[in-house]
């Protein structure tokens, strides 16, 4: 089971965690919301392509908006127009966002994300450095037409993955300690993360991100049948999709305003979370957030 997993299954209340109330997940979503307009403003103004991604793909078709008990936003861009993004990001929006990259100090994600100056948010799995709200991005890369080139690729950015999870695991020990001591499962998990992080003692965390992400960057033919997201919950296996079926992309209403979803969003919703995404799960099935830290 993957540590984000594990984290979610801790009873917060035993683990001495702040349990987001309804009020603050109101101005999450707001705050969320303002941060998306922006975005897309910048978007728009330069052409940049994007979608949204993942579970926020399930609240646009299902809700019409956030999942309600969901916490987060996920967006898609393809590695030519995060690199466009990349560009433009400091000048438009540098003043009231930060862009963290793979490879940055103490940034421990292998995937970039886009956080609100002014606001923190801590996580169980975190150092002591200060995050702020944040957007993830999850690069949509070109997948190799050859079966067996895609195969070795996948194997490869699975294995980056793996090692990632040890080293980020290994800088965040002290607070998993301290915050999963009610869960032995989670100790020992943590323990043996740890342990493994010590055979890949030759590179810094932030250096095993920037190969991470350079790895999974290696194809380049943009008009490849498949596109890939190595970096998405799914790992790189189950984040394997046609490419006609994400691009292009189509305009759908998400809590008032437009977002774009990929073209064929019920071919990614079956092969990503099963054919009955639709359905809404039983009140005690939802995720109810916990962190360390909130503020907005």
């Amino acid at each position: 089971m993957g540590m984000i997993n594990q984290i979610k299954k801790l009873d917060a209340k035993k683990s001495g965690l702040h349990i987001v109330t309804d009020k603050e997940l109101d101005a999450i979503h707001h705050t969320l919301l303002d941060m998306l307009k922006d975005l897309i403003t910048v978007f728009e103004k330069y052409d940049i392509g994007w979608s949204l991604s993942g579970g926020s793909i399930i609240g646009a078709v299902r809700h019409k908006g956030f999942i309600p008990w969901d916490d987060d936003i996920d967006i898609f861009m393809t590695r030519a127009n995060f690199e466009k993004f990349c560009k433009v990001f400091h000048k438009e929006l540098g003043k009231s966002y930060k862009l963290r990259l793979p490879g940055e100090k103490g940034y421990l994600m292998h995937f970039p994300t886009i956080e609100k100056r002014g606001t923190e948010i801590k996580q169980v799995q975190s150092t002591d450095e200060v995050q702020g709200l944040f957007i993830d991005v999850f690069i949509l890369e070109n997948a190799p037409d050859n079966g067996l080139v895609r195969k070795i690729h996948g194997l490869a950015s699975t294995a980056y993955l793996a090692i990632d999870s040890f080293v980020r695991t290994n800088a965040c020990k002290k607070n998993l300690l301290k915050y999963g001591k009610s869960d032995p499962a989670l100790i020992q998990a943590v323990k043996l993360r740890c342990a493994l992080s010590r055979l890949f003692w030759f590179h810094s965390m932030e250096n095993w991100m920037l190969r991470s992400d350079k790895c999974f960057s290696v194809y380049k033919n943009i008009k490849s049948k498949y596109v890939v997201c190595p970096s998405g919950g799914a790992h790189y296996f189950g984040e394997i999709f046609r490419r006609d079926c994400m691009e292009p992309t189509v305009s759908v209403d998400f809590e008032g305003i437009k977002v774009n979803i990929p073209c064929n969003s019920d071919y990614y919703l079956r092969k990503r979370y099963g054919k009955d995404y639709m359905i809404i799960p039983d009140e005690d099935k939802r995720e109810r957030h916990a962190y360390v830290k909130l503020s907005l």
